[in-house]
């Protein structure tokens, strides 16, 4: 099981029509927070996302960086993001915690001059 923040139909229509998807599988739904959890697992309400940064792969990839609470960092040691789209030949949803490391590491993500503020997010565990 794991947690996430599920995005708001009104937020994943905003970065879809901002940053039209690239690749044929459009996902671009959720921020997992932790892995290995119950389901009783609370997460906390005053959470703040902000999208602030992009990766395309250019082979079919795009993710976006995410700051939740003032850290891209999750506590298991990857980054916070939302999986846009992708060449499911090619990637899977998780590939996308390979790439934003190599990006952040080497700052070669594309970062946002206006972050891309979470509203109407909900809180899931799956």
């Amino acid at each position: 099981m794991y947690t996430c923040y599920e995005l708001s139909e009104e937020l994943k229509a905003s970065l879809i029509e901002k940053f039209p998807p690239k690749y044929s599988r459009v996902l671009c739904d959720h921020v997992t927070i932790e892995f290995g959890v119950t389901k009783t697992t609370c997460m906390p309400s005053d959470t703040t996302l902000e999208v602030i940064g992009y990766v395309d792969t250019g082979d079919g990839l795009e993710c976006f960086l995410v700051r939740v609470n003032d850290s891209i960092e999750r506590p298991d040691g990857k980054y916070y993001h939302i999986t846009h789209s992708l060449d499911p030949t090619k990637y899977k949803p998780v590939n996308s915690n390979t790439v934003l490391k190599e990006h952040v590491v080497n700052s070669t993500y594309i970062a946002f001059d206006d972050s891309v503020c979470g509203e109407g997010i909900g809180q899931l565990n799956y």
